[in-house]
């Protein structure tokens, strides 16, 4: 009976300083971990992933971790991680506009932008576990000419609304199922002229068209 207790708690012992080591090794990994990987890990970690990016981000915390944070809050399902994150970015920012995520947006955006040199990498890679094409949308390899913290999921994967492409055209009084007052959006470029009509733009939102030897998108 006393072997036994003693294996037990040889067992036991060893167990314990296994888990301790192998915890402690896991923190010093986590610790030198990139804000890119700290809130792509509130997104889709384990428990002990995210409590460790909570720990890196707290604190290593920039101004330029902000659009990191409104991205994964606009896009974070588990409750309990998004308010503690809300929460994180409140205590940091002394700002108040609860879950509204626009309205945190719209706060962000009149401020100068302080992009962060991962944030292109991890927008891909966030909005690469909605549709995997988007991940090609963002990178720190691809030129942008706009904030990348302006751009923001519609809701739709890429051609869930069929866009309307290089449409054939027809001389406007062939288009007999237009009346009088129908809405028509014109483009002129050089001699080349078109007319996309709203009812037709309604169904698809946008268009893609080369006129005048210029490529063009149009978005209704």
């Amino acid at each position: 009976m006393r072997a036994t207790l003693i294996s037990i708690l040889s067992l036991f012992c060893f167990a314990y300083v296994a888990d301790r080591l192998i915890n402690d090794s896991f923190a010093k990994e986590r610790a030198s971990t990139s804000v890119n990987q700290a809130f792509f890990d509130l997104n889709v970690g384990v428990k002990r992933e995210i409590k460790q990016a909570f720990r890196f981000i707290d604190k290593t915390w920039r101004e330029d971790y902000i659009p990191f944070a409104l991205d994964s809050l606009y896009l974070m399902r588990d409750k309990s991680t998004a308010d503690k994150l809300l929460q994180l970015l409140e205590s940091k920012t002394q700002q108040d506009y609860g879950s509204d995520t626009f309205a945190w947006w719209q706060w962000l955006w009149e401020q100068q932008e302080q992009k962060h040199p991962e944030y292109g990498d991890f927008k891909s890679r966030l909005y690469g576990l909605i549709d995997p094409i988007f991940r090609g949308y963002f990178g720190e390899q691809r030129a942008a000419t706009i904030r990348l913290d302006e751009v923001v999921w519609g809701g739709v994967r890429q051609d869930g609304i069929p866009p309307l492409r290089y449409p054939k055209m027809i001389a406007a009084h062939k288009a007999k199922y237009l009346e009088d007052d129908n809405v028509v959006f014109g483009i002129a470029i050089g001699d080349d002229v078109r007319a996309y009509p709203k009812r037709i733009l309604a169904w698809h939102e946008m268009f893609v068209d080369e006129v005048g030897g210029k490529a063009v998108a149009g978005v209704y």
